[in-house]
Order: structure tokens, then sequence, then C-alpha cells
């Protein structure tokens, strides 16, 4: 969710006044007791506005103002406000409750308006406030942090939109379906393709006529005087209820100001926008060949008419939503409304499924097919991404001395890093998603399981350090060398969007919702993964981030999704320097907003670069040519290379460059060789780098060089570990001639690179 009631933040501000643990959840609990009385009133008064106005314009209004996002400025129209999409799909249920002739159409100011907004922005507050945490030991710090991660799921399914971006979604929508596609249509008379198409060419065209009102809008909104406001809203909108006249005489007498008419015109454009969200069935079964009836069925288990919800539990509309696979509203037999388009791209795989999986057999190849889409996806993404890598899938194994089997998804092998991945395809249920106690089922098969796999795998290749040859399904043989293999890190992919509870595994062990005994693995969602890959230019930086933020979640307390984390990674390289002591919460929510100008920008539109660390010009240089050479042990090193926060690694450089310039005029031997370094420290390793410039005549005696200035380093600083950088300056071997990591356990016998 983007916002919160104004009421949420004066109660945080009370918890953080309250001097201990019971007394916080004593403020909890009036909160609690509060919103359980008044939640059914707000909720009725909301429904009770709702009936004075138009529904469609209300609808409408809300639409535009809250859900257009305007990607030549790279933000929402609204971004600063208490609204998010699922208010509006509140909205649009209570309306469907009502037959139109209840409703009396009033047109509604801007003040009034905004006593709407502020009221369903206070009943969305009171529906999470009558659930906060109740233990009944109000003591117990476990059985709270239980009760609030139940708590968070709720308000997850209540709040958070979207798998991923709108592209993206509808990509991996088709291509899941793809190979399923002459059965559908066999069995269902229709092409899941086809259909997704229509659908998104007829939301493309709901974009385009919002686009087209916005410019209208602006064109009166940017003028300078009410003359001219009023005389270029006329020339937009056929509106003969408004004149210049009248407008001068609410100014004179009524005390309006140019603000005031400017919001009166804007609100009064919106009654314009009933055009913007209404289509014609005829159109769009039109658009679909050959197939009119079957769209026109289709259609009408997507569509709703005012009244139909009339017998509904409306306190289930926050949870479970009729309109989340049944959007669109009939307005007559011809006619339909679609006030809230982005409701496909957020329900999209839920709207299908219910259309595919009402027939058995169809139900059972689609959840057969998930996994395999799954383990095909991932694999494709890491082979497009990383050419060189060295991957298997479907490696079948078994560790006798440690009594344990499995089938592993996928390996990806970077040098003397080896990437172990599992894939889990199941699907949260219905009541986990609302807070059920089955979560901890759906968290042991999607986290948990995965996390066993991957590191038993790791025990079995770690511990032999031979050549494996593992057979698969497919009658594969696969090949894997782990003689080379010094580090091993293991990653959890899931189709299902865990939200914060992938970011928060050891603390869903501490309240025991996830296994104890399991080992922590990093769980992100497949389109979380997707981004990670884009937003990253090397499989250096990939594996620091995954490597880190493995310890990140570890040892750091925190709320945010995978987003947020990659988000804040780019801003601080989660390196120890930029990080607030242990102990200090970290606020990270929202942050992964930040990638919406890159991601959602216009094709060819420049103006919004790639989200990235700012990483210095030797870095980049270095990473570069350690990667054309393939250098052994390359990405080890380039994760301690990336733990130097990016401003460290600017002063690195130049204090090297100022050193270079004594070194040419003095350094003839040994003990004139000078070097400096600077420790490099995070959750995973303590290392420390060390830079030597040598002349050409020095450079032979390298051996030498970089065990003393190794030794002395580690001495220093205790760090465990030194990568030694020399750079000939009179050759002008650059970036270097070369790299060294040397381990402080087996100093004495590191073979240099």
């Amino acid at each position: 969710m983007r916002h919160s009631d104004p009421r949420l933040e004066k109660l945080w501000d009370k918890i953080s006044k309250a001097s201990n643990f019971p007394e916080r959840v004593e403020v909890l609990r009036r909160e609690r007791v509060f919103a359980q009385s008044e939640f059914p009133v707000q909720l009725k008064k909301l429904e009770n506005l709702l009936l004075e106005y138009n529904p469609f314009i209300i609808l409408a209004t809300f639409a535009f103002i809250d859900l257009t996002y305007l990607p030549e400025v790279g933000r929402a129209m609204n971004a600063s406000d208490n609204i998010d999409q699922y208010h509006i799909e509140i909205v649009q249920a209570l309306v469907l409750c009502h037959e139109e002739s209840e409703f009396k159409k009033k047109p509604f100011d801007p003040v009034e308006f905004q006593e709407l907004r502020d009221l369903i922005s206070y009943v969305g507050y009171l529906h999470s406030a009558k659930n906060f945490p109740n233990p009944s030991n109000p003591s117990s710090t476990e059985e709270f942090s239980r009760l609030n991660f139940q708590a968070t799921l709720r308000l997850h399914t209540k709040g958070v939109r979207n798998w991923g971006y709108e592209a993206q979604t509808l990509a991996v929508l088709e291509q899941l379906y793809a190979p399923m596609e002459e059965l559908v249509e066999k069995k269902l008379g229709l092409r899941i393709s086809l259909l997704v198409e229509v659908v998104r060419s007829e939301l493309n065209s709901i974009g385009k006529k919002l686009q087209d009102h916005f410019t209208k809008n602006k064109a009166f909104m940017q003028q300078k005087t009410v003359k001219t406001a009023v005389k270029a809203y006329l020339r937009e909108f056929q509106d003969g209820n408004i004149t210049v006249e009248m407008m001068d005489k609410l100014i004179r007498k009524d005390g309006w100001t140019f603000e005031n008419v400017l919001a009166f015109l804007f609100h009064r454009s919106n009654s314009f926008l009933l055009t913007v969200f209404a289509f014609e069935q005829a159109t769009f079964v039109g658009a679909y060949p050959n197939s009119g009836s079957v769209i026109q069925h289709v259609l009408s288990n997507l569509a709703m008419e005012l009244g139909e919800l009339r017998d509904s539990n409306k306190e289930h509309f926050f949870l479970s939503n009729p309109i989340w696979l049944r959007p669109i509203i009939r307005v007559a037999p011809n006619v339909l409304f679609w006030p809230v388009p982005t409701l496909f791209h957020s329900f999209c795989f839920e709207m299908i499924e219910a259309i595919v999986c009402k027939q058995p057999d169809l139900k059972e190849k689609y959840l057969k097919r998930r996994g395999e889409f799954l383990e095909e996806y991932t694999f494709g993404l890491f082979h497009r991404r990383f050419p060189e890598a060295k991957i298997s899938r479907g490696s079948q194994w078994k560790n006798d001395h440690a009594n344990e089997n499995g089938e592993n998804d996928l390996l990806v092998i970077f040098d003397s890093v080896g990437l172990i991945i599992e894939e889990k395809s199941g699907a949260i249920n219905p009541g986990a998603k609302r807070g059920g106690d089955s979560i901890k089922q759906e968290i042991e098969q999607l986290i948990s399981e995965a996390a066993v796999q991957a590191h038993g795998f790791a025990r079995l290749l770690g511990g032999s350090g031979k050549l494996h040859l593992f057979e698969t399904k497919a009658g594969i043989v696969n090949k894997v060398d782990a003689s080379d293999i010094r580090r091993f890190h293991c990653l959890g992919i899931t189709m299902e969007h865990l939200g914060t509870l992938a970011t928060r595994i050891p603390e869903l062990k501490s309240v025991g919702l996830a296994r104890s005994d399991a080992p922590l693995i990093a769980t992100m969602a497949l389109p979380d993964l997707e981004i990670a890959l884009e937003i990253f230019q090397t499989a250096f930086e990939f594996l620091h981030y995954l490597t880190r933020r493995i310890a990140f979640e570890l040892h750091r307390e925190f709320l945010g999704d995978e987003l947020d984390l990659l988000v804040f990674y780019l801003k601080t390289g989660f390196a120890d320097k930029k990080l607030p002591g242990h102990d200090t919460p970290i606020v990270i929510h929202g942050l992964a907003r930040e990638l919406d100008k890159y991601f959602l920008k216009i094709t060819g539109d420049d103006r919004f670069e790639r989200p990235r660390r700012h990483l210095s010009k030797w870095w980049n240089e270095i990473f570069a040519a350690i990667e054309k050479k393939r250098l052994h042990r390359r990405y080890e090193i380039g994760c301690l290379l990336l733990d130097m926060p990016d401003e460290e690694q600017q002063a690195f450089e130049s204090q090297f460059h100022e050193l270079c310039k004594k070194v040419k005029d003095k350094q003839t031997q040994l003990e004139n060789v000078e070097a400096f370094w600077n420790p490099v420290k995070s959750d995973v390793s303590s290392a420390v780098i060390v830079a030597a410039p040598v002349t050409t005549v020095i450079y032979p005696k390298r051996r030498f060089i970089v065990e003393q200035f190794a030794e002395r380093a580690l001495n220093e600083t205790g760090a465990d570990q030194a990568l030694v950088i020399l750079v000939d300056v009179e050759l002008g071997h650059w970036p270097y001639s070369g790299i060294y990591l040397l381990d402080r356990k087996d100093f004495e016998s590191r073979r240099l690179h």
C-alpha cells in the first residue's frame, strides 16, 4: 500500500511513547476495541453517502485521480494522498450492493468528494485496526509476533496489488498457458492468448482516453486567469452550465479564489469521464473472431449488475472482494463499465484460472503446468542473463552419509561460486491469505522445504569436492565438478508473491510459523527475480546482492518486501558503514516505488535511467577485466570489492592516483614500495582491500610485495581476507597488473594468480 490513514500515524506515536511491551499491547487493545465498534458504523455511513451521488461518476473520479500514472513525469497523478486501489475496489463493491434507482445522483463538489475520500480511508484503517493482534497473554512477545504476522498477511491481501509490472505479468500469463492453448480451445472454445489480447486492447483504449482527458484538464488548469481558464475549459468540454460570468460572480459575491475555480472546473470535468470507462459489448465480442457466444459467456463471468451484491457480507469485501474476479459493471445489455482497469493486471491469473479450472481435467493440467513453467522460465532467465555460467537442471541426488536425497531444480555455477535454486509453484490458499492458521503449512511448503532441499544439495557438493554425475528424469546426465567451488549460496523461487513474509524468515521461525531447524534461504517471487536480473548488469552485483541480502535479513530488523530491499541495496550496498546499529529498526517500506520510473516509462523515453549503484570507474573497469580474463575466484573478488561503499570507492581511487604520481618519481627499491588499504566489512565477510602502485623494475618481485602488504593489512585490521591490487605505473597496466585474494587461514600457502 502506498498510503496510510492519519489515525494510524497517531497510533504509532502513542505506541512509541509507551514505556514497555505490555503498555504497547494495551494501546493496541484499546484501539482494537474502538475499531470493532466503530467499523460497522462507519462502513454503513460510507454506504449511505455513496447513495447520494452518481455511482459511475464517483467511481470514474476515484479511478482518474488515484489510479492514473503519468509516465512522462515518472509518478502517479496523485501520489501524496491516502487512497489506494483497494479503497476504490471497496467503493465499487458497495455500489454493486444497490440498484441504480436507489442512487440520488446528486452532483458533488470538491469538499463533498474529499469527505468521501476521508471516510473510505478511515473505514480501511478501522478494518485493519479491529484485527490488531489480541494475545491471550499480553506479556507474550512470541504470541503477539505470531498474530502480527497473520495480520501482516491480511494487510498484504487487502492492499498490495500486482504480481509484477504490467507488461511482465501479461507476458508470463501468456507463456504459462501457451502449451495448453489447443486443449483449452477444444474444451472451452477460446484461446487464452487471444482473450488476453482482446482485454488488453480494450484496457489500452481506456488508458488512451484517460490520457486524452488528462491533457484536456491541463489545458485549463495551466491558465493564469479565471477568464482564460473558463474559456479553455469550455473549448475542451461541452458544458452548457458554465460561463465566465458565473465564475466571476462566485469570486465577487461568495469569496471564491482562483484556486477554487480551478478545483470546481476540475470536478465538473469528471462528469465527462463516463465515456472513458464505458465500452460496448458488441465491440468487445467483435474483436474475438468466430467465438461470439463464448466471449459473451466469458463477459457474463467477468461482469456484474448493480444490486447483484445486495445480500453479500460487506466486511468480506476487504479480503475477498467479488470484483477481483468480476471487475466489470453491466450498465445496459450492450454497455459495460470498467472503472478500475488495473484490476486485470492485479488479478489476471485468478480471472483466467476461474475460467479454465472449472473443468477438472483442465485444472489438473494447469497445476502441473505451473511447476513446469516455473522451472522453464527461471532457467531461461539465468541462461539469457549469464550465458557463460554452467547451468544444470533436474539433478537427482543422494547423500548416503547424511541420509538425504532430492532433486535439484537448478544449479548455476559462477566459477568458484555455486548458486543452488529450488522452485515452488504452489499457491497460498485463500484462508491463509486472510490470516488463517493454515499459513504455517503454506510457509512450510513454499519456503522451508525449498531451504532444506537446497542446503542438502549444497552439503553433498561441498563435502566431496569431486566430479558428480547426476541423472535426471529427462534421461540427461548432469556432470558437476565441485572441486573448484568454494562457496555455495541457496535461493528459493516462488510463483506466489509472499510480500514481506518472504523477507522475514528469521522472525517466522522465532514465532513458530516456520520450522526452527530449517536453514535460512533467500526467497524471491519470480517477478522480483526477473526485475533483479534486469537491474544488475553483472553477475558480480547480482551475487553480491543475493549473499548480502540473506545476511541483512538475518541480522537486521526492517519491514519491506524484496523490491524494497533491492532499492535499499542500490542506495547502501548493505555496507555496515552505511547502516544504523543492529538494534535500530530500518524503515524501507515503499522504496520499491522508485523503480516505477524506469519500468513504467514510455518505450524510447531515455529520461529515466536504469536504477543502479554508482560504482567508481575503477571498480567497473576491474569487473570488466577479471570477467574478460575469466580470473579464478573472480566472483569472490567482486563481492569483496562491492562491500566498499560507492563513495569510498571514489575516494580510494583518487588516493591511489595520488600515490601513483609519487611512485613514478622515486620507486627503485623494494623498501620504497608504498601501499594503503581500506577495510571492508559486511555481515557476510571481513576483508581489507590493499592497493600498491609499482614500477616495472619492482613488479617481478610482486609475490613478496603482495604477501608483505597482505600480512600487514590483515594484522592491522583483523580482517579474514586481503585483496591486493598491483598496478605497474610505468607500463600503464590498468585497471590492474595483478590482483590477488589471500585468506588468513591459509595465508602462507595461498597460490597467487
